[in-house]
């Protein structure tokens, strides 16, 4: 659900929210296990603020405690690749994109890096 720009709205840049809310082309499930996956995965790929560090080693730390094995995996998935919070063009058109489409511009392969 897109954040409607008003003069009145004070939270972080959309794109952001589009980087971090669009379906996980990353290819790592939705539940906290897939959501980990996705923190550790960020953070080794980069990300660009404060606040978006923070979340993702918050989930990072949850994670470790549920299944570090696949975080680990994440955490080589993640050697050498780019996120949507790199890529400025790309994050404001994500939303607007397949999964397929942005896997491609990402350089993730079709079936996502958990196949």
């Amino acid at each position: 659900m897109p954040v409607p720009e008003t003069p009145q709205y004070e939270g972080p840049p959309l794109g952001h929210t589009a980087a971090r809310f669009a379906p996980h082309p990353y290819g790592y499930g939705t539940d906290w296990q897939g959501e980990a996956e996705v923190a550790t995965w960020e953070l080794r790929a980069g990300c660009r603020t404060f606040d978006v560090y923070c979340l993702d080693i918050a989930g990072m730390i949850i994670g470790l405690f549920m299944s570090p094995a696949r975080l680990w995996h994440a955490f080589v998935a993640a050697k050498g690749q780019s996120t949507l919070y790199r890529d400025p063009v790309l994050c404001e058109s994500a939303m607007q994109m397949t999964v397929g489409e942005v896997r491609a511009r990402l350089g993730i392969p079709p079936g996502g890096l958990n196949a």
